[in-house]
Formats: C-alpha cells, sequence, structure tokens
C-alpha cells in the first residue's frame, strides 16, 4: 500500500500511530527473523502525513512498517495515491474507503497524483485488473454522494465507507469515532456530467472566492452568489463576520456544505464563503483545524449557558490580513 517505485506487491502493509514503529521492527527482525531492505522510500503522497517508512524481506514474502506523524491513522489512509488503497484492517475489523469502486476493480487517483499510477502494484495485489482514472468522467452521470470535491467524514457513514467488525473486543468503531480528519480527493470536480463542475456550471460557487469578501462589496457579492447558487443549498444559518477591510462586522449567511441535509456537526458548516481556512491543506484537514469554540459560564457557581460560541479564522500563514467568523 505504501510503496515508492510500485513494482513489487507487498505481503503485508503495517501502519501504525506516531511513537510505536520501533517495538514492531524490532520483532519483526527478532523473532520473525525478516532483514531490513536498505533505500526505503516513503511514496510522495505521504510525505506529509507519515514520519517513518521501513520495509522487511524474507525469502518472497515482503511486510512494511509505516508510522504517522500523529495517532490518527485515518489521516493516512485518506492522503494514498488511489481510492483502492483507502483500505485499514484491525485485529477486530475492517474499514475500506469507496468500497462501490473497489469491489469492482476501479480506482481514482487522489489530488496528490500528479499522473495516473504507474507500476503493475495498486495496493498489496497486482495491478493487473484494475482500472485507474484521474478524474470520476469515467462514471458518465453526475457525481452525486460519490464527487471527488464532497467533504467527507469516516463517522457520517455512508456509501463511500464501509466499516465491518467481527471481535468487539478490538472495536473498529472505537477507532472510527476517534477520527477526526475531513477529506476530499479532488478541491475541482473534472466530471462534464456533474453540476458540482464550475467550468460548466457558472452558478456553482468556486470556493474559496479569489479574493476573499474584505469589505462592504465584496461581502454583498459573495451574498448573491449564494442565494443564486445551483444546486441550492439545503438550509443556511448566520455568522458574524470580521472581514479584513470593513469598519463593522456584518451578519452573513452560512450554508451547508454541498451534499448535506441537516446539521449535525459544524463541521458541515461551509465557512469557505467567508474564511479561507484551509491555505495549503485543502484536500486533506482535522475537524477543528483553524477555529475555536467557547462556552460562556456567568460565573463559577451557575451552569453554563447552552449556547456555544465558534470562531473561525483564516490559515495565520495567509496572505494578507485575515478574515474571522463567529
Amino acid at each position: 500500500m505504501l510503496r515508492c517505485d510500485g513494482e513489487h506487491p507487498t505481503t503485508l502493509n503495517i501502519l501504525v500511530p506516531a511513537d510505536r514503529s520501533l517495538s514492531l521492527a524490532a520483532f519483526v527482525m527478532d523473532t520473525l527473523h525478516y532483514e531490513t531492505l536498505q533505500n526505503t522510500q516513503i511514496h510522495y503522497s505521504y510525505a506529509k502525513v507519515m514520519s517513518s517508512h521501513c520495509k522487511f524481506q524474507r525469502g518472497p514474502l515482503r511486510i512494511t512498517i509505516s508510522e504517522a506523524l500523529t495517532e490518527d491513522i485515518f489521516k493516512v489512509i485518506a492522503s494514498s495515491h488511489t481510492t483502492a488503497n483507502m483500505t485499514v484492517m484491525t485485529p477486530g475489523g475492517i474499514t475500506v474507503l469507496y468500497p462501490l469502486w473497489t469491489s469492482k476493480g476501479m480506482a481514482m487517483t487522489n489530488h496528490s497524483v500528479l499522473w495516473t499510477a504507474q507500476g503493475q502494484v495498486i495496493r498489496s495485489i497486482e495491478r493487473q485488473g484494475w482500472d485507474i482514472y484521474t478524474s470520476s468522467t469515467f462514471l458518465k452521470e453526475p457525481c452525486a454522494r460519490l464527487y471527488p470535491t464532497l467533504w467527507h467524514n469516516v463517522a457520517d457513514g455512508d456509501n463511500r465507507t464501509l466499516v465491518i467488525e467481527w471481535d468487539h473486543r478490538f472495536p473498529m468503531k472505537t477507532v472510527v469515532d476517534r477520527s477526526k480528519v475531513m477529506w476530499r480527493l479532488s478541491d475541482q470536480c473534472a466530471n462534464t456530467e456533474c453540476p458540482y463542475n464550475t467550468i460548466i456550471n457558472a452558478r456553482a460557487c468556486h470556493l474559496p472566492p479569489t479574493p476573499m469578501p474584505h469589505n462592504f462589496f465584496s461581502i454583498e457579492k459573495q451574498k448573491q452568489k449564494i442565494e443564486q447558487h445551483v444546486p441550492m443549498y439545503a438550509k443556511k444559518f448566520l455568522g458574524l463576520l470580521y472581514a479584513t477591510a470593513a469598519q463593522t462586522p456584518y451578519i452573513v449567511p452560512i450554508p451547508l456544505q454541498e451534499g448535506v441535509s441537516s446539521l449535525t456537526h459544524i463541521s458541515h458548516l461551509q465557512v469557505l464563503h467567508w474564511v479561507d481556512y484551509l491555505r495549503h491543506n485543502k484536500n486533506i484537514i482535522g475537524t477543528s483545524q483553524n477555529r475555536k469554540t467557547y462556552n460562556v459560564s456567568p460565573d463559577l457557581v451557575s451552569p453554563p449557558w447552552r449556547h456555544a460560541y465558534t470562531i473561525f479564522w483564516e490559515d495565520p500563514m495567509a496572505y494578507a490580513p485575515p478574515n474571522a467568523l463567529i
């Protein structure tokens, strides 16, 4: 799964959270009697989410051990160079992302792959029999819930995620619930049949806007784009925008994200209309990135109010003074 050359299938790919690889590597060498292979490289699509990658061999058998930068292994899975690689198994269960495509021998490359996957191997199996695509045009119909620009969370649970458990001592759902990662395969849809393709549909909002709304006139213009957006947003909420060049804060509409019909989590709000919190992480983010929620307590002895306030702000590395949104 995590190979760089794409020429040799691996018998077993092991992915561990941060600071867990040394003891496992010692077990593979000392107990299983595997030898370490030199010059092991991480596939470039994992460069920002993995800290180390090592490879071992014993006869025709190969094992790889890869260590994530954090405790959340799903960020590594979501960075996989094709959808067929987006599979993870524990002693108690398995999670397969995009199972419909995988079951049909189809795979789509993610945002970090600049060309169709090369070599003879896809994941730990031979590539023969697999069809690799760089966009969802192969569907020959609108992408619907599968369209690659839609933000997705493992915990959402729909036809893009299959979670199976067989041993409750090692619950897969516990690992899934701890995942705070949202991902999308691409930041722009290239399917010519899809209404979310901003090239063929001029009334679909291109997000984040360039430049960001920063004064009264640009804020009003963005409001009009939200109202005229096609397909229509399912629902809109209100936020308080502190724009870069505005003299006062403005109340602005905040729609739900594409494909979301009801607000069950604050991450479902499409705040990119007003605050570009993505910066360089346009395809894989933590659900709490660049935001903070405050619960108000009148005093130390009174119970907290039911209301909370969440502030979204633009990436501090973004060019020009940032916007903020409550």
